[in-house]
Parts: structure tokens; C-alpha cells; sequence
């Protein structure tokens, strides 16, 4: 499955996705259609991995529906792995401290 806008985009092929560009939609509610396929993925796998290296600006709700999948994948008891870098600050910043929310969530900074 594919999502591009002229901002960004997403895939999920099997038991990964990526995500590339800059993610500001306007609400969580607003990230429903990027992250319901990324969600229904997770059910569809023993564990996930996402991919958020090449992103280079996601706002709070970005942020927010990010840690939604982070609670779904505890509520499902599956490992949840999010692939970032060190060179982009927030992910940095952002992604180890969502570690709390999910004891299988293994961060890898690049």
C-alpha cells in the first residue's frame, strides 16, 4: 500500500512501512489515514517495524498517532520496532522517550 501527497510519503509492504517527508496534517484525527493502514499491519504480523528516517518534520499530532501505534502493538503484545536518526533532533529526542509506553518497542537510531 502507497500514500503520496507533494509532502510526503507512505508505504507498508509485509511487516514494514516508511515513512518519508514532512508529516503537519492539522489534527490526530487527520493522521487516521496514514496510520489506520500502518495499524491494520501491525494485526497482520507477528511484529512491525516502521521506518521514520527520511522524515523530516512530524508536529505533536503526528507525534501523537505515532504513540497510538505504539499503544496498539502493547495492547497487542507484538514488538513494534521504529527506525530513526540521530541527525534529525526530534527523533532523537521523540522516539527513545516513547520506549516507556511499550516494553517490545526497540528504538534504532542511525
Amino acid at each position: 500500500m502507497n500514500i503520496e501527497t507533494d509532502d510526503f510519503a507512505v508505504s507498508i509492504e509485509g511487516d514494514r512501512s516508511r515513512l518519508v517527508g514532512v508529516l503537519r496534517l492539522a489534527t490526530p484525527a487527520a493522521y487516521k489515514k496514514i496510520f489506520d493502514p500502518l495499524t491494520d499491519a501491525l494485526t497482520a504480523n507477528d511484529a512491525f517495524t516502521v521506518d521514520i528516517v527520511e522524515v523530516k518534520f512530524m508536529n505533536s499530532s503526528g507525534i501523537t498517532a505515532l504513540s497510538r501505534l505504539v499503544l496498539a502493538a502493547r495492547q497487542q503484545d507484538k514488538p513494534l520496532t521504529i527506525l530513526g536518526t540521530e541527525a534529525v533532533a526530534w527523533q532523537k529526542k521523540t522516539i527513545t522517550s516513547l520506549k516507556r509506553l511499550h516494553k517490545k518497542l526497540t528504538v534504532e537510531l542511525s
